[in-house]
């Protein structure tokens, strides 16, 4: 997704169509596939292209992008087809450091909510997700774990319903989201607390 951070070395996956001839794939000098990040020269990644099983028409470039510094950056993918129209995107992303575990941008939508809910949040690498729902006098009644959470963007639906299956009465409500992974033999954990409102 447009702005998701990304830790470590990422990989640059990105689907490439053509719907009437095909990608160009001769190497021509103006007719690579190439990629550019921020104001740098474009790099040429035609090699990393492999067509999908029985197309001509359509496949992924998979790029390992490595020594990316922290930060916000912008890249942009370049490529022709065999009319030799050409055709670019440009997507930006965060870039964090490797060494711990960022979560952010907790949000759940719709809030207030009258019968279910989603909630959102951004994290820097792979980790495994829980969410506590609680009373604003700290009772929990709803455990929601084994979240699979995957680098930037995620979301978890939520029917409304505490543990025992019965909707929530109208009132204000706390949950924490709580992301643990294994880091070089050690385990980093971030968390973060957000409010949400039921109202029928």
């Amino acid at each position: 997704m447009p702005g998701d951070m990304v830790a470590g070395d990422p990989v640059l996956s990105a689907g490439i169509e053509d719907g009437l001839t095909g990608i160009n794939l001769t190497g021509e000098l103006g007719h690579k596939i190439t990629l550019a990040m921020d104001d740098g020269m474009p790099v040429d990644v035609g090699a990393y292209f492999n067509y999908d099983a029985g197309s001509y028409l359509k496949g992924k470039v998979v790029y390992p992008m490595s020594g990316v510094e922290p930060g916000t950056h912008r890249l942009t993918l370049k490529a022709w087809d065999n009319a030799n129209n050409s055709a670019s995107r440009t997507v930006e992303f965060r870039a964090v450091r490797e060494d711990g575990l960022i979560l952010e941008n907790l949000l759940n939508y719709p809030n207030p909510f009258s019968d279910a809910t989603q909630f959102t949040f951004e994290v820097s690498r792979s980790a495994e997700a829980e969410i506590r729902i609680y009373t604003v006098d700290g009772r929990r009644i709803r455990r929601i774990e084994g979240i699979q959470a995957q680098p930037g963007f995620n979301w978890v639906d939520w029917d409304g319903r505490d543990e025992r299956g019965d909707g929530l009465s109208n009132g204000v409500y706390l949950y924490t989201v709580t992301c643990r992974t294994g880091l070089g033999g050690r385990e980093a954990e971030a968390s973060a607390v957000g409010k949400l409102i039921r109202m029928r």
